[in-house]
């Protein structure tokens, strides 16, 4: 449905693979910290560490929070078992509310841009993990 009746935000990790052209569902631990569903989050791959950024869930509740999933052993095995997420507490930084932003990696830094929370933002935040 559209206009925002009976969307279900997702949980779910997944990953293309160029070479074979096909899909892997990414399993990580149930039990452990892992971000919620939500949608209009951005996300990045800095190294071999893939990050989630803030975005919103139910109708437009904002989130504020950045987790990241270390893809190491998956690119190096390509058994996608073992994956853990965590939450990453930026030190020193100030991370605003957002949804619908975009976020971009440079030099190792994670660059934030815009988005919306009560109103548009035009504002850059740089993350560096």
């Amino acid at each position: 449905m559209f206009g925002g009746e009976g969307i279900t935000d997702l949980d779910d990790l997944w990953a293309f693979n160029f070479n074979t052209l096909s899909w892997t569902e990414l399993p990580t631990n149930k039990n452990g910290p892992r971000p919620s569903a939500r949608r209009f989050h951005s996300s990045v791959l800095l190294g071999n560490e893939f990050y989630v950024i803030a975005g919103c869930y139910a109708k437009y509740r904002c989130l504020s929070d950045i987790y990241s999933i270390d893809l190491t052993s998956f690119f190096e095995t390509g058994c996608p078992e073992g994956l853990a997420w965590r939450e990453r507490r930026m030190k020193d930084s100030t991370f605003v509310t957002r949804w619908g932003h975009t976020s971009a990696v440079y030099e190792h830094k994670i660059y934030v841009y815009g988005g919306r929370f009560c109103n548009d933002l035009s504002d850059i935040l740089m993350l560096d993990p």
